[in-house]
């Protein structure tokens, strides 16, 4: 199969590679042809997740990380796979040797935090969510999730003061109410900036761009001067 199209893995996987009869012996046939390719045998991981394959598509990732154990985009898919697969441990595992390596990452962290609720592992996982809210308060995914993962583990108290969390004012929402006088400025370059602050309250970001938008004032405030002269 791989000779029929041997440059669209694609093409060779529907034609013979899902066959289970013969898939280990395919899948190895794949890592040999592919070996000094990472991204070429990261397709047939994913052709093989894809559809299911799971067992396969950890084989081809393994195969990955045997000649670079620190392949980031194989590592962090090799964890998705396996708590997908329900091999929770060994998704634990390389989710904290990922934030060993890169430490904070939030992809890792997250995952991890995941992977040990459905393991139900709930202690542990509030401790990753908790890591995840300190690095940034003002993101919301970590707090909802961290919520419904203490009601999992019935742990209400905990899942209610997580919930509770989310209704406090945060930075951005404070910004904008502070913002909001000024949206009523006769100038319309300092108007449009307002707005776009005030929209990105929505995703989080706001905060972020004010610092950019403290440093414009000043020029605002100029422009507005002169247009009254």
């Amino acid at each position: 199969a791989l000779e029929i199209a041997p440059d669209d893995a694609e093409a060779s996987f529907h034609h013979h590679g899902y066959d289970e009869s013969v898939r280990d012996d395919f899948v190895a046939a794949v890592i040999a042809a592919n070996s000094a390719s990472p991204d070429d045998l990261t397709v047939w991981a994913r052709l093989y997740a894809e559809h299911g394959a799971y067992e396969a598509a950890i084989t081809c990732y393994q195969a990955i990380l045997k000649d670079d154990p620190m392949h980031f985009p194989s590592l962090s898919a090799l964890a998705e796979i396996s708590a997908i697969a329900r091999r929770y441990d060994e998704a634990v595992g390389l989710y904290e040797g990922i934030s060993s390596e890169f430490p904070n990452n939030y992809k890792a962290l997250l995952g991890r935090a995941r992977v040990l609720g459905w393991a139900k592992r709930y202690d542990e996982s509030l401790e990753v969510y908790d890591e995840l809210i300190h690095l940034n308060p003002a993101d919301t995914i970590p707090r909802m999730e961290k919520a419904r993962t203490a009601f999992w583990g019935k742990m209400y108290d905990e899942g209610m003061q997580a919930y509770n969390a989310l209704l406090e004012p945060s930075a951005d929402s404070l910004l904008a109410t502070a913002l909001a006088p000024l949206s009523e400025t006769p100038n319309s370059a300092l108007a449009a900036e307002i707005a776009a602050l005030k929209e990105a309250a929505d995703d989080g970001s706001l905060y972020q761009g004010y610092e950019r938008f403290r440093q414009n004032y000043t020029g605002y405030e100029e422009t507005v001067t002169a247009e009254q002269r």
